[in-house]
């Protein structure tokens, strides 16, 4: 197993788990410390996470049941174009913007996120 391989194949495992992680933090966040609309960012930065991780693991279970022609990878192509990357950027703007216990998680759930969509690596 190569270095690229590690580097493009771990976030297909880590980013569900960094989902769950960030939606157990954030559940138990403490509402009296940050105000409302902080809050409220990160949630929608989870929420946006959280699509973008349906978006792609809908497409890859896809690949499970259909024959992998030139249609199927240029669905992940313009899935990624028009929705995943835009996702990722909604993500990262309400970890950066948001202040709560599950916004690192989001952060780097987005970040796991953007090297699944890559066109490099086992995918």
């Amino acid at each position: 197993m190569s270095t690229l391989d590690l580097v493009f194949g771990a976030p297909v495992l880590l980013t569900p788990v960094a989902l769950v992680a960030a939606w157990w933090r954030w559940s138990r966040r403490d509402r009296s410390v940050s105000p409302q609309w902080r809050q409220t960012a990160v949630f929608l930065g989870l929420l946006a996470a959280s699509v973008n991780g349906a978006l792609f693991y809908g497409w890859f279970a896809y690949g499970f049941i259909s024959p992998r022609t030139t249609a199927f990878w240029a669905a992940k192509n313009a899935l990624a174009d028009y929705a995943g990357m835009y996702l990722v950027g909604a993500s990262l703007a309400g970890a950066v913007a948001g202040k709560s216990r599950g916004r690192i998680l989001v952060a780097v759930a987005a970040l796991l996120q953007l090297l699944l969509w890559s066109n490099v690596g086992i995918l």
